[in-house]
């Protein structure tokens, strides 16, 4: 790993508003770069190193040369002194970078196959602390200390990436062993990362569409498969165990009415329950839905966006958060409430 330190810029590194703590040192370089899932590049980096542990919702990055937002750009944490780093995923506009979910990072890096020539990078910082960073303590895999020497690898681990893979293995897992006539095989459905048990709802019926209605408590993930639809009659009443949820690869149609809305809740009224969760979705409705004690009641993370129509939001810790959706769809809100809440009401991180 070769480290320089520019003459020519001037880094005018700063923080915005409640920040948490102060830049220690920056630094640049180039360096092997290798992410889950990825094929290893030679990436040129700029690294911020932090005094304390510090929570970030954004970050505007400016270059000598204007960010057009078509650039590949990578941004890096660690919340260790060594190794332990991990993708950030963010929608950027030109030079700001808005995180899909904010982080805590003792350390920083802007990453790209191309020099960037970073002059100014402004941090935008979040009000809450961190959780002690536990897997400081644990040995890491890049343990080349030879300086002055290059072809040295940073590794980073995409957490998000690892949870798209189990969950569309659980999927598929389910899919066949329902095309089989089988139960699914809880060793082969429940990752070892996921801990939580998978209803696979793929139905036999016409069309792979399945209808509830009533008062129903569920007690595991229920997953909606590609090409099946889920549909919930007026007045049904869904209690969900902690952590457990909807999660929505197909189509969801939430169908109350004024003198019946559908009511989903958690169980417990002390601990949270997942939420609808739309991942990769086709078109699907919320019409006349109260939400209530969810972790986050509904997210969008890839595909169509659900259209809501009289949807209530209330007391959770995030309301609805749509952090990616397909640029060739809209979304239709009417009537929509979120209140309550603990952190956000409606989150768009997307382009507009």
């Amino acid at each position: 790993m070769i480290v320089s330190w520019p003459v020519l810029f001037i880094f005018l590194l700063q923080y915005t508003r409640n920040s948490l703590g102060t830049f220690l040192r920056v630094e640049t370089g180039h360096q092997n770069i290798a992410i889950d899932g990825r094929d290893t590049y030679y990436g040129h980096y700029t690294k911020i190193h932090f005094h304390n542990v510090t929570c970030i919702n954004s970050i505007d990055i400016h270059c000598l040369k204007e960010l057009t937002g078509a650039e590949e750009i990578d941004l890096l944490y660690s919340e260790c002194q060594k190794g332990h780093w991990k993708v950030a995923h963010y929608t950027n506009s030109k030079h700001h970078f808005r995180l899909k979910e904010p982080i805590h990072a003792l350390r920083l890096l802007i990453s790209s196959r191309k020099e960037l020539s970073v002059i100014d990078a402004q941090v935008t910082s979040c009000t809450y602390p961190p959780a002690p960073p536990s897997e400081c303590h644990r040995a890491t895999r890049n343990h080349n200390h030879r300086h002055g020497k290059t072809g040295s690898i940073l590794r980073a681990v995409d957490p998000y990436s690892r949870i798209e893979e189990e969950m569309e293995a659980e999927v598929e897992a389910g899919a066949k062993a329902l095309a089989r006539g089988l139960n699914p095989d809880p060793e082969t459905s429940r990752s070892r990362r996921v801990k939580r048990s998978i209803e696979d709802i793929t139905m036999k019926e016409t069309n792979n569409v399945r209808t509830l209605s009533g008062d129903q408590v569920i007690t595991e993930d229920t997953v909606v498969p590609h090409r099946s639809q889920l549909n919930i009659a007026p007045g049904s009443r869904l209690k969900f165990q902690k952590n457990v949820g909807l999660v929505i690869y197909g189509s969801l149609n939430l169908m109350g009415s004024s003198s019946q809305p559908v009511t989903m809740e958690a169980v417990n009224k002390n601990e949270r329950w997942r939420g609808i969760e739309f991942r990769n979705a086709s078109t699907s409705s919320l019409t006349h839905v109260n939400i209530s004690g969810a972790d986050v009641a509904v997210s969008v993370k890839g595909g169509a966006s659900p259209d809501m129509d009289h949807v209530v939001a209330d007391g959770n810790t995030y309301g609805i958060k749509i952090s990616d959706m397909d640029p060739t769809t809209t979304t239709h809100l009417k009537s929509v409430v979120s209140v309550n809440n603990e952190k956000t009401g409606i989150e768009y991180l997307g382009k507009v």
